[in-house]
């Protein structure tokens, strides 16, 4: 178990932990039980060479692709998880007495930038610092995740993964037209866009307006993501979800807001055209979602095709639909 448990903040979305087995794991979200944290599985130790090694031990990567459906797939594997009376639902957790490290994303980049050890870590200094100077966001608001994070990282085969803490901050990348960084490899982003059609089950033709330019940059060859992040964690208990069934609606959403990038992605709705699933009279005012391949459409707002899980949260006693459930991951796609 860690010694302590700082206290300066909670623990953030995408946040790195290690177990006692040496299992790593990724926080998911901004609110957790006070007992744990509700975390994805991502890499266990292997006896055989691979290439990931942390401190002389090989990691195996057990979560290959993204989504609720290989979350799912390996919680249930894996992890056995946890039912969470707050969600509704089942989720993959760890107990605060099961981890031995607590990484965070923003503290290791300011470890790079004092000292860097390979050619990785000196392109993510320079993509924060690229990205500092042409957007005017402050590096102590930036972060790495990743196997960069955990210190596991392969030079020749890992992606930057950049963390961006704050609303404005997302504002600021999302409207940037010029982050300072390069663009994305044709042959990398073929193979997103490929991997990402497997994973969620969509044509490639929409995938291709699904991806932020933002998140088709690189630098000297190396893909560059980001991850925005919110600053405040969330009490547990406050919101309560019950889920009400499967539903596919066309509505509209707002635009420009900062919550439709972070994780999860919540968007208010301004119009309900159609819905499926639901008894008249259920109006829908939010749309929650765990898969961030949709948070760019979020965020652009407008006119929108949603499938996923209708939720009563309490105590507002109103409707919201979760996109990427593991009960119908559903999906967004504009109109």
């Amino acid at each position: 178990m860690i010694n302590s448990i700082p206290t300066d903040r909670g623990v953030l979305d995408h946040d790195v932990l290690v177990d006692r087995d040496g299992r790593v794991y990724v926080a998911v979200g901004n609110m957790h039980p006070p007992n744990g944290v509700i975390a994805y599985l991502k890499y266990i130790p292997s006896s055989s060479p691979t290439i990931w090694e942390r401190k002389g031990t090989w990691l195996k990567r057990v979560l290959r692709r993204y989504g609720v459906k290989s979350v799912s797939k390996v919680t249930k594997k894996l992890l056995g998880g946890i039912y969470d009376p707050v969600l509704g639902t089942s989720v993959p957790f760890i107990r605060w007495s099961e981890i031995s490290e607590w990484l965070r994303p923003e503290e290791k980049l300011q470890r790079l930038i004092r000292k860097a050890n390979d050619l990785l870590e000196i392109k993510a200094i320079d993509a924060a610092l690229r990205i500092s100077d042409s957007v005017g966001i402050s590096l102590q608001n930036l972060g790495i995740t990743g196997s960069l994070l955990l210190g596991a990282q392969n030079p020749r085969y890992s992606d930057l993964n950049l963390v961006v803490y704050g609303c404005k901050e997302a504002l600021d990348i999302a409207y940037c037209e010029d982050l300072g960084l390069d663009p994305m490899p044709k042959e990398k982003y073929v193979e997103r866009i490929h991997s990402q059609s497997i994973t969620y089950g969509l044509p490639e033709s929409i995938l291709k307006g699904l991806n932020p330019p933002h998140k088709l940059r690189s630098i000297s060859g190396t893909p560059v993501g980001f991850t925005f992040v919110s600053k405040e964690s969330v009490r547990y208990g406050d919101i309560v979800y019950r889920s009400l069934g499967s539903v596919k609606a066309k509505l509209y959403v707002e635009s420009g807001a900062c919550r439709s990038l972070q994780y999860p992605s919540i968007t208010n709705v301004t119009e309900v055209l159609n819905i499926e699933g639901l008894r008249n009279g259920y109006k829908i005012k939010a749309i929650i979602s765990y898969e961030g391949l949709f948070n760019w459409t979020l965020f652009k707002g407008g006119c929108i095709n949603v499938s996923g899980v209708a939720l009563v949260r309490y105590p507002y006693q109103d409707y919201a639909i979760l996109v990427g459930g593991k009960e119908n991951p559903g999906y967004v796609i504009p109109c």
